[in-house]
């Protein structure tokens, strides 16, 4: 049985990888070379989240599950626990 996983409100986050920063323009370009195809996906706002290009593949590495979460034909984590975790240590550190 699948859940509905858009019952769940993640909490919002102002982090923007200072990677995902320097590719906007790519991505908001007509022919991007780095799309992200999953928007909402947990990773695109996550503040542990690592992003690096690898040759000419946009990855992400997540330091709290120790391994590459985005990149090849990997589905988009969409809700992430490490996530909701560091926002709510960030948002009570003020």
């Amino acid at each position: 049985m699948a859940m509905d996983h858009r019952s769940f409100a993640p909490l919002s986050s102002d982090h923007v990888s200072p990677t995902l920063k320097m590719l906007e323009a790519d991505r908001e370009s007509d022919n991007p070379r780095y799309a992200i195809h999953e928007p909402e996906a947990a990773c695109t706002g996550c503040p542990i989240a690592v992003w690096y290009l690898a040759g000419e593949d946009l990855e992400c590495f997540c330091p709290a599950l120790h391994q590459v979460v985005w990149g090849g034909k990997r589905a988009a984590i969409k809700l992430c626990d490490a996530r909701e975790q560091e926002i709510v240590q960030r948002q009570s550190l003020g």
